[in-house]
């Protein structure tokens, strides 16, 4: 289950409604509305004060994809949750039909994430050259 799923299930087994939430959040109604429709996520702080005002632990509420998404968007905005989504699929598709270890693949996943950021901030402090200047 992802993010939204998660969100719906945990708030209606708690019996908090979307406006509970919005009023310990500080946000409106309508956002975690969004979020329980998978329209949009929340920012990283967010979904840290949503998992402690729940009473659960972050990995119960965002799985790691969502969680890289989250930090990506929040990093380095629309541009940069593209990319992290391209990489996404494209580790994926390594795993299809493979026979790695959930802990091999946890693995493998942290150390792409950690390299997206990496090379992120490399990009950012260097400067990447303009397209058409060779």
């Amino acid at each position: 289950m992802g993010f939204s799923e998660n969100l719906k299930k945990y708030r209606e087994e708690f019996r908090y409604s979307q406006a509970d939430i919005a009023a310990a959040l500080k946000i409106s109604d309508r956002t975690v509305g969004l979020w329980e429709r998978g329209e949009t996520m929340p920012r990283l702080d967010l979904a840290l004060k949503l998992s402690a005002f729940l009473g659960i632990s972050l990995n119960e509420l965002v799985s790691d994809d969502e969680i890289f998404m989250i930090q990506a968007k929040d990093a380095y905005g629309p541009q940069g949750t593209r990319q992290a989504e391209a990489m996404l699929a494209q580790c994926r598709g390594l795993f299809y039909g493979g026979e790695l270890s959930a802990d091999d693949m946890d693995h493998f996943f942290r150390v792409m994430t950690e390299m997206y950021f990496d090379a992120k901030q490399k990009a950012k402090k260097y400067g990447s050259p303009k397209e058409g200047t060779d």
